[in-house]
């Protein structure tokens, strides 16, 4: 296995072109069809990549991900407010236990090129809604949308520590290879940036 370039890293805020293709179209090719089918999905579980789904093309902050509120979120269709044809789909309201409950605004036309009628953050959430229904909240008593049971049968979110060591084995089993051929390991801060920059990009802001 080829050693991973975190060096790299360090030197991009986005993710490099090259390598946000290529994860992009296996979550596009590979991913996305097995998470709509309901069936498994390879290299970590299926609400990883709802997690990673939601990072990607939300453009919010880690974690702001990691501390969605899922009895905050409705899959009522008419909680999703309608706002801007031209900019803006759909709006989600979500809340986070030290922040201020805030919109959160899904932009339909942030879509990977054969998903432009799914909304994919949307979806990914009210996927992860229906795994977690039957959870118990965490020891905070806070019900977060991406918890679950850990090895000491304890209800947990998802911890920054876990995203990284999945963005690691992601990197490392797809792979993703720089242009050099080296495996590039993927950082949870670039998914912000990357999700605002492909905003920028489309609307040419």
């Amino acid at each position: 296995m080829k050693k991973t370039n975190d060096i790299q890293n360090e030197n991009f805020i986005f993710i490099p072109d090259e390598i946000q293709y290529q994860f992009d179209s296996y979550i596009e090719n590979v991913i996305i069809p097995l998470l709509e089918a309901g069936e498994g999905t390879p290299i970590v579980e299926p609400q990883y990549w709802d997690l990673l789904i939601v990072l990607r093309y939300s453009g919010l902050r880690t974690q702001e991900v990691l501390h969605i509120i899922d009895e905050s979120v409705s899959e009522d269709t008419e909680y999703f407010q309608y706002d801007s044809p031209e900019y803006w789909n759909d709006r989600l309201h979500y809340s986070i236990p030290f922040m201020k409950t805030r919109m959160l605004y899904m932009n339909n036309k942030i879509q990977l090129p054969q998903m432009a009628q799914t909304n994919m953050i949307s979806q990914a959430i009210i996927r992860q809604m229906k795994r977690v229904k039957t959870l118990p909240p965490t020891l905070n008593g806070c019900y977060y949308l991406f918890r679950e049971m850990n090895s000491q049968s304890k209800i947990v979110p998802i911890s920054s520590i876990k995203l990284n060591r999945i963005l690691k084995k992601i990197s490392e089993t797809i792979p993703l290879n720089t242009f050099n051929g080296a495996i590039y390991k993927l950082s949870p801060r670039q998914f912000r940036a990357t999700a605002i920059k492909d905003m920028v990009k489309l609307h040419n802001i």
